[in-house]
């Protein structure tokens, strides 16, 4: 079994958080509302609770980019002059991104960025519609 990689963007810091090493994670009612509990393997020393009104979760797809960096639901990547935002398209069963396709096999892929923190991307036409 593989270590889970997650990434949580905190829409209220405006705060990308990156966990790893045997990641979980529940949702529980809280005072009436929906909350993400996270934790490491080791939980009593390492997790965080997260309204889920206010964070989006993502995980590593499993994939590296050329500079050896994880790849992440939601980053935007570049291909050969082609730029597109990561997706699981359930069609397929596969990790896609928009404009470039499958991203099993692909070389040289580089991420440029991602839709939270370069909001920019979102402008871009097709860059990230799935």
């Amino acid at each position: 079994m593989r270590d889970r990689k997650i990434r949580i963007w905190d829409n209220k810091k405006k705060q990308m958080h990156y966990i790893s090493s045997g990641v979980n994670m529940t949702v529980l009612k809280y005072d009436g509302e929906d909350v993400k509990l996270v934790f490491g393997e080791d939980f009593h020393d390492d997790f965080s609770v997260y309204s889920t009104a206010n964070i989006e979760s993502m995980d590593c797809i499993g994939l590296k980019d050329v500079a050896d960096k994880p790849i992440y639901e939601s980053d935007v990547l570049s291909w050969n002059g082609w730029i597109g935002g990561v997706y699981w398209d359930a069609d397929f069963a596969a990790w896609r991104a928009r404009n470039i396709g499958s991203l099993g096999g692909i070389p040289n892929l580089e991420i440029i960025g991602n839709i939270y923190e370069n909001s920019d991307f979102l402008k871009e036409e097709g860059a990230y519609a799935q």
